[in-house]
């Protein structure tokens, strides 16, 4: 992505971004001087702006070829293309002024921990132990020894949960210093467990290059994820990648093409489809050979990704701070605080100062007020999750009470026959193992959408729609106290609920 004025787009939406983190800097100041709720807000939302960063996340089933696109993005072997599954480590890619990798550790650490890790990260985690496990730098030649699964490891070893959060690779390229992460995932058919780190991570990023792999284009499993986890859960910037397309034979490309766009439009009616060689356009960028990159497929789908974060997830990014710093500055400023300041130097200090003695218990007594009604949401809530840790015991409960109907009711497609083989038996404990994971998801999908959701909603209408009516008698409060205070009239609960 370093060709093509890619480059270029990403520096000009930075220099929009910039000019609104100057803006909103600009906001608090002026919001200080005139003794107004929101300096704090305005702060930390130009440093939020600021250092904002488009997070594009690479996914798909393992050996098909992530790492090596990702290098080929990047136009660097950065990622090695690890030969054996990895552990349920999110790789994020950024910038930094030197090559360096950073091991982030889960809070609080999983238990029981594997057995085989990494010396180095033991005597880390022992060391601090009882305590959280800060970030431990590694050597970039060693990643593998943390994140790649032991050859020979326990069946039950490889479900465990892993003691490591994040990696984080940085690197001195031009890309990645015009605010794009690169984020690797690990792969979607390794094992549940990894496959939920990708989806917990899902909600963060911008974009998702899902990578297919075109000798066994949109196989079941793909095709599960891409119904279930991103089109179920609402995932619509999805970019898909068949890899290796150089490797069918070209009187069947179109074919394949076509076939892999019937197939994604049943989920997505207008599917971002790109057909690539992630390893010619890698081995182009690193020979510095444009005519194999050209030929590989990359450039249509970085001139796409690149107008899509720039423009379309751009200006989203950029729209909201901007329209959060135009309702402060031109609604609370003119209508509120202006006219406010005005009323009180039309008075004099004394009087100012006996109005202020005078309003001060009410004052003290709102706050009381809202301090109370924090605490008795805080309550609500706390006691609205245990609810919700209650249904999904019973849930759990009625899986495990179903699993023997499920068995019960499975067919198996192959025969044992009277003597069953050793192959035979391995076959038709894989199809059970296929059919129950399918029975799960599904059980569990329903048990969210017709279950977990309607409890959520209800809760949440019930916590907040009673606090919105106390609020509301508290800003009331509040504005007659104003009225006291400067003989202005507002309505406080117009603006965005600020500190009493």
């Amino acid at each position: 992505m370093h060709n093509y004025h890619v480059i270029d787009d990403f520096k000009a939406y930075q220099k929009h971004q910039q000019n609104l983190a100057e803006i909103l800097r600009g906001a608090a100041e002026v919001t200080c001087s005139l003794n107004m709720s929101k300096e704090k807000e305005l702060s930390e939302l130009s440093t939020k702006v600021q250092n904002d960063t488009f997070k594009v996340m690479v996914t798909g089933t393992f050996k098909n070829g992530k790492s090596t696109f990702i290098n080929a993005l990047l136009g660097e072997e950065i990622l090695p293309a690890y030969a054996l599954p990895c552990t349920a480590v999110i790789n994020e890619v950024k910038y930094g002024t030197e090559k360096r990798a950073v091991l982030h550790f889960r809070n609080p650490l999983p238990d029981p921990l594997p057995e085989r890790l990494a010396d180095k990260a033991v005597q880390h985690m022992n060391k601090h132990k009882g305590s959280p496990i800060p970030p431990f730098e590694i050597p970039y030649d060693e990643i593998e020894d943390y994140v790649v699964i032991p050859v020979g490891a326990d069946e039950k070893q490889i479900k465990l949960q892993s003691p490591y959060e994040k990696v984080e690779l940085f690197f001195p390229l031009e890309l990645l210093k015009n605010g794009v992460e690169i984020i690797d995932s690990p792969g979607l058919n390794e094992d549940e467990t990894r496959t939920r780190v990708t989806m917990d991570y899902l909600p963060k990023v911008d974009a998702v290059l899902y990578v297919l792999n075109a000798n066994a284009i949109c196989a079941g499993d793909e095709m599960k994820f891409v119904q279930n986890d991103l089109r179920g859960n609402s995932i619509d910037s999805v970019f898909f990648i068949v890899n290796r397309f150089d490797q069918i034979r070209s009187r069947e490309q179109p074919q394949i093409r076509q076939y892999a766009e019937l197939k994604l439009k049943e989920f997505y009616p207008k599917p971002e489809l790109f057909c690539i060689s992630a390893l010619h356009a890698l081995d182009g960028r690193l020979d510095h050979n444009e005519a194999l990159v050209e030929q590989s497929g990359m450039i249509p789908l970085e001139r796409r990704l690149t107008e899509f974060l720039t423009k379309e997830k751009g200006r989203a990014k950029l729209a909201s701070p901007a329209k959060q710093v135009r309702q402060i500055l031109s609604r609370e400023t003119l209508e509120v605080v202006i006219p406010r300041e005005r009323k009180l130097l039309e008075s004099s200090l004394d009087d100012v100062k006996q109005r202020y003695e005078s309003i001060k218990p009410r004052l003290k007594a709102a706050t009381a007020k809202k301090e109370q009604q924090q605490a008795e949401m805080a309550t609500k809530i706390e006691r609205s999750c245990r609810k919700f840790e209650r249904l999904a015991k019973r849930s759990m409960a009625d899986i495990i009470n179903s699993v023997p109907v499920w068995i019960e009711e499975f067919t198996p497609a192959t025969s044992l026959g009277a003597i069953p083989s050793k192959a035979k038996t391995e076959q038709v404990i894989k199809d059970l193992s296929e059919y129950l994971k399918d029975k799960l998801s599904e059980t569990q999908a329903d048990w969210q959408k017709n279950v977990l959701l309607p409890e959520i909603e209800e809760e949440a209408n019930a916590i907040f729609s009673g606090a919105e009516k106390d609020l509301s008698k508290i800003f009331k409060e509040i504005d007659d106290i104003n009225v006291e205070l400067t003989g202005e009239h507002y309505s406080a609960n117009r603006f965005l609920y600020g500190s009493v």
